[in-house]
C-alpha cells in the first residue's frame, strides 16, 4: 500500500458560534498563545509525512492564503489555496481541492477538518492505522455522550469491529454506537465519482459523510481509530 503523501484540509465556514471572535478573522487562524490553529494542524500533518496540502478556503480567504505563504513547515509549493465558491457541503469543498489538483490525489489522501487543536502524532497515528488494516477507507473516532448524538454522528460496525456506516445526527435512542466519527478520513482515489454523485441535502449542503456511506457498502468495510475527543478553539486559549 503506497504512503498517504496528501491532505485536504477544510479551512473554508464561517466560525458562526464563535462570533465576535470570528467576524475579522477564521475559525483556523484563532490564535492560542502565539500559535494560530492551523499550526497545530501543520504540525501534525508533518509529522504524519504529508508532504502536499489543498487548502479550501472561502471565508476572510486572504488570511488563509497570507497564512500559507508565510507557513515554515512546507515548501511554498507544497501547500495551495482553492476556493469554494459556496458554502454548500464537505463533499463539495473536497471536490474544489481533487479538481484543481488531480495529480496530486492519484492514490489515497487524508481529509481533515482545520478548527480542531490535535496533538502531534494525531493523524501518524491514523495513517498507521489505515496501513496497518489494509483497508479503503480510515475513520477517525471520537467516544461521545449518548445525548451528544443526536447532534453529531455515531459509526455502524460489523461483526469484526470493521466500520460499516457513519451515521449522521441518530434519532435519540437509535445511535449504533457510542462512537462518533470526527471530519477525518483517510480516503481512496477512487471515491472521487462518489463525492461528484453526493444530492444536495435538505440544507443544501452535499456532505462528505454521504460519499463514505456509498463507498463503504459498494467497496467493503473501512477501518478506524478512536482517538482522544480533539480539542476545539475557545475563548479561554487566548
Amino acid at each position: 500500500m503506497a504512503p498517504v503523501k496528501t491532505a485536504i484540509v477544510l479551512c473554508a465556514g464561517r466560525g458562526k458560534r464563535l462570533s465576535p471572535h470570528t467576524d475579522t478573522t477564521p475559525k483556523p487562524l484563532l490564535r492560542v498563545g502565539q500559535k494560530p490553529t492551523l499550526d497545530f494542524i501543520f504540525t501534525a500533518l508533518e509529522s504524519a509525512g504529508i508532504e502536499k496540502i489543498v487548502l479550501v478556503t472561502h471565508y476572510l480567504a486572504d488570511q488563509i492564503e497570507a497564512y500559507a505563504k508565510a507557513q515554515t513547515f512546507f515548501a511554498t509549493e507544497q501547500v495551495v489555496c482553492v476556493a469554494q465558491n459556496a458554502l454548500s457541503g464537505t463533499a463539495d469543498a473536497a471536490l474544489a481541492a481533487l479538481d484543481a489538483k488531480p495529480e496530486w490525489f492519484d492514490s489515497a489522501f487524508l481529509l481533515t477538518a482545520s478548527d480542531y487543536l490535535v496533538p502531534q502524532s494525531f493523524y501518524k497515528d491514523l495513517l498507521q492505522r489505515y496501513i496497518e488494516h489494509d483497508k479503503t477507507i480510515a475513520v477517525s473516532l471520537k467516544r461521545i455522550a449518548t445525548a451528544e448524538m443526536a447532534m453529531r454522528s455515531s459509526v455502524r460496525f460489523d461483526e469484526h469491529g470493521d466500520v460499516l456506516e457513519v451515521v449522521e445526527k441518530p434519532a435519540p435512542g437509535s445511535a449504533p454506537s457510542a462512537l462518533s466519527a470526527n471530519l477525518v478520513y483517510v480516503l481512496p482515489s477512487d471515491i472521487v465519482e462518489h463525492i461528484r454523485a453526493v444530492p444536495l441535502s435538505p440544507r443544501g449542503e452535499r456532505e462528505i459523510q454521504t460519499a463514505v456511506n456509498t463507498y463503504l457498502k459498494n467497496h467493503g468495510p473501512g477501518c478506524s481509530l478512536e482517538q482522544p475527543v480533539p480539542s476545539e478553539w475557545h475563548p479561554d486559549m487566548r
